[in-house]
């Protein structure tokens, strides 16, 4: 099997290689020299981390807290009547706070309590792979949310932070700014275009490709921003202003809004290509038994709903309309989010002025 290499072309190797899942090719790496070296070209690292098929093997990486200390799990499935199978990812930072993904890296939010005041950083990486993230030039305001965006074919990223400066210890003014990172420049800067509103403090940001989006409660809108051209837009949502709680998340690509409302009906809407808002789930909670529980709405993989409510989950089916509980010690698991895994790791050169993938 070590001369398997050496007896097919480079081309059918990469096609035949490139379907498997990401623990298989750890253990080829093991397998000989030659393996090794042909698995960890740059050529077939690339391929592997930008192959539709990643698509059909996505992982859920999510924070656990135990005894007041977050951690990043993943899972292949999302065991949530055995948390205990979910595993640790290899990195670890006692302040982590916050998480986003982006083909197959993820970007953590570390906050370190300093005076009056918790100082925020960003560090980034492969959870699977890297035992140490890569830092980013330090950031001088308060975190509300961010979004992140990397690039796998031209090795870049883009990191959208929505924040806020306290002028003093002695005073709860602030003010806010929306601020970019570019691994091209390797700087901070904020944006040329001031938003016209901003997404709510409790909402998420997300990114699909270099657009980043946010709710807007005060607005009821979605609130869209390209990274590129830095410009904002205001995208209307079919719902009526406060009518629950609200999330955002990518669908294949695809952005959607997934809402319980005060009257426990629980709703999906998908953003088309044509900005219009597509109903695809909509469904009555009080049916099973959850007319005074409070929910929240957590995920939407394949036909499975996942809700929350009292430290407990639900999975909802969306074909079947039947709903599944799982009971346990859930208390600790925190936001979940769909990740696709990659080889590539990565690594900042001389001045932060380039993202090395290795």
């Amino acid at each position: 099997m070590g001369s398997l290499t050496c007896m097919l072309p480079d081309d059918i190797m990469v096609d035949i290689l490139k379907a498997l899942p990401l623990e298989t090719i750890h253990r080829f790496k093991a397998v000989s020299k030659t393996w090794e070296q042909f698995l960890s070209c740059y050529n077939f690292m690339r391929i592997f981390s930008i192959s539709p098929s990643l698509e059909t093997q996505p992982l859920y990486v999510f924070l656990g807290e135990n005894c007041n200390e977050r951690h990043l799990l993943y899972a292949n499935d999302f065991e949530l009547n055995n948390p205990p199978s979910s595993q640790k990812t290899l990195f670890h930072n006692k302040g982590l706070d916050q998480v986003a993904c982006s083909n197959g890296m993820v970007c953590c939010l570390i906050r370190t309590k300093m005076s009056w005041r918790k100082s925020c950083s960003f560090e980034i990486g492969n959870p699977l792979i890297q035992r140490e993230f890569i830092p980013l030039p330090e950031f001088e305001f308060d975190v509300i949310n961010f979004a992140f965006h990397f690039n796998p074919r031209m090795r870049d990223l883009l990191l959208l932070v929505n924040s806020r400066c306290f002028r003093n210890q002695h005073s709860l003014s602030n003010f806010r700014a929306v601020q970019i990172f570019d691994s091209i420049t390797g700087e901070w800067k904020r944006t040329r275009a001031k938003p016209p509103f901003h997404p709510g403090v409790n909402s998420m940001l997300l990114s699909i490709g270099t657009t980043c989006y946010g709710f807007s409660s005060d607005w009821n809108s979605v609130v869209a921003f390209d990274m590129k051209k830095e410009k904002w837009q205001k995208i209307p949502t079919p719902m009526r202003p406060i009518m629950g709680d609200i999330r955002i998340q990518d669908r294949e690509g695809k952005l959607c809004i997934m809402l319980v409302t005060k009257e426990k009906e629980a709703h999906i809407w998908v953003l088309d290509e044509e900005r219009t808002w597509v109903e695809q789930v909509r469904a009555d909670l009080k049916e099973f038994g959850l007319r005074y529980a409070f929910v929240y709405p957590t995920l939407w993989i394949g036909d499975t709903f996942l809700l929350r409510s009292r430290g407990k989950f639900m999975a909802y089916d969306t074909n079947s309309n039947q709903m599944e509980t799982f009971a346990g010690p859930l208390e600790w698991v925190g936001d979940f989010y769909t990740y696709c895994p990659t080889l590539l790791t990565c690594k900042f050169g001389a001045s932060y002025k380039r993202l090395k993938l290795r």
